[in-house]
């Protein structure tokens, strides 16, 4: 049941973001004001989605799945003296890949409000574009 739940969930992200990447490419190659005011929005949506969804995963990782990680942080530590693993290490272990997880997740966080911001640049830069053109237009129509 969790992994078709999972499956679903990394399929309709997979989706959205190919949806909003296209959305993205759109909004630049024709400097829509409205294209890109949506595609904005979506994205900072998508980010804030992103975020929750991955804190709430890390969280249920974290507390679900603890024996199964030990389990894997066991198998991986090689001792090199034969010598069996012991709890403390498999627990640091552990704590090292849940850290790490936190630490993806606030670098992948950066980045999408990297982007985030870039894309509020370009759309101050189509909006103003769009009022140059607009007063080219009503000049050369002698409206001013």
């Amino acid at each position: 049941m969790y992994d078709q739940s999972a499956k679903l969930v990394i399929f309709i992200s997979g989706g959205l973001q190919v949806i909003i990447a296209i959305l993205g490419l759109f909004s630049a190659l024709t400097k829509s004001v409205l294209i890109t005011r949506v595609y904005s929005i979506l994205w900072w949506c998508l980010t804030i989605a992103v975020l929750g969804l991955s804190i709430v995963s890390i969280v249920f990782v974290a507390r679900n799945d603890k024996d199964a990680i030990l389990d894997e942080c066991r198998k991986d530590i090689k001792p090199a003296d034969g010598i069996a693993v012991t709890d403390s290490e498999a627990n640091s272990c552990y704590k090292i890949s849940v850290i790490i997880s936190a630490v993806v997740l606030g670098i992948q966080f950066v980045i999408m409000c990297l982007i985030g911001w870039v894309n509020e640049r370009f759309l101050k830069e189509v909006k103003q574009d769009a009022a140059v053109a607009a007063a080219l237009k009503a000049v050369d129509d002698g409206e001013v």
